[in-house]
């Protein structure tokens, strides 16, 4: 699954609309939009990094506390001289109040301009040639507790510089100048989840048969567990579990114990 953080309901606007979410449910401190089909959430998260920390792991327990998912930082941000409008991938994060760095991992080629981000505790408008922002560094401190770096990352929209500025206060504006990057946001996400399936495929495969499974028999926690491991020394060996040799009617101690003697007897 592929979860967006944005501060503001104005960023999240268009990729809400674009994608069809819809609101999860209402809480006190974040709004989450997900579809249906569980492959794309949105977390408003509200300006700052602490706010971005915090939206993060409500997000990950929200969602199941799924490891190894994909986490993307979206939002507007200021450079001394990237043309407004620009689409940027951050390379290097750095928290201006306690000099943390973190460092994105590419496994794949994006063709995107990779630019260092500065995290302020305040708007910044003092432009370098580093992006500025108030949400990239609690972003990644989180994230990075829930998945692996290649598949977190920050993407921002050049907002301001050093000759001008759009109108933070103009919903519409900020709607047009996210809009035209739409496609291209929509072409760097599946580029990351190409990724994720490639890297994680055995992962992917003992979530989708665990789920089967538990659907149609009641596990405890151990046995869930207990479960999990044997599908993961199974798919390590072969590529598809024969459910002619499961009966899902039975119960969920001798489905531990058929899969075992499968495994007994094929490894």
């Amino acid at each position: 699954m592929i979860h967006l953080i944005i501060a503001t309901n104005a960023e999240a606007r268009p990729l809400i609309d674009y994608y069809k979410l819809k609101k999860k449910s209402e809480f006190n401190e974040f709004q989450i939009y997900s579809n249906n089909k569980k492959e794309l959430s949105i977390t408003i998260c509200g300006i700052g990094k602490v706010s971005a920390a915090i939206s993060v792991t409500h997000t990950y327990y929200e969602f199941g506390c799924q490891k190894n998912q994909i986490w993307i930082n979206f939002g507007l941000a200021g450079h001394k001289n990237i043309n407004l409008g620009e689409l940027v991938l951050v390379n290097k994060v750095i928290d201006t109040t306690n000099n943390y760095k973190f460092y994105p991992f590419f496994a794949e080629k994006i063709n995107l301009l990779r630019v260092n981000c500065k995290t302020y505790d305040s708007p910044n408008y003092n432009y370098t040639e580093n992006l500025t922002d108030m949400e990239c560094s609690g972003f990644f401190f989180s994230a990075n507790k829930y998945s692996t770096k290649e598949l977190i990352h920050s993407i921002k929209i050049i907002s301001d510089n050093k000759l001008g500025k759009i109108n933070f206060k103009n919903k519409l504006e900020i709607n047009q100048i996210i809009e035209k990057k739409i496609e291209v946001i929509n072409t760097f996400m599946i580029k990351i989840e190409a990724l994720r399936k490639k890297f994680f495929s055995i992962d992917l495969k003992i979530d989708e048969e665990s789920k089967k499974i538990f659907s149609e028999v009641k596990f405890t926690f151990t046995q869930k567990q207990q479960l999990k491991k044997l599908l993961q020394i199974y798919f390590t060996k072969f590529t598809n579990l024969r459910y002619d040799n499961i009966n899902l009617k039975m119960p969920a101690g001798l489905i531990i114990s058929k899969l075992r003697h499968m495994l007994d007897h094929e490894l």
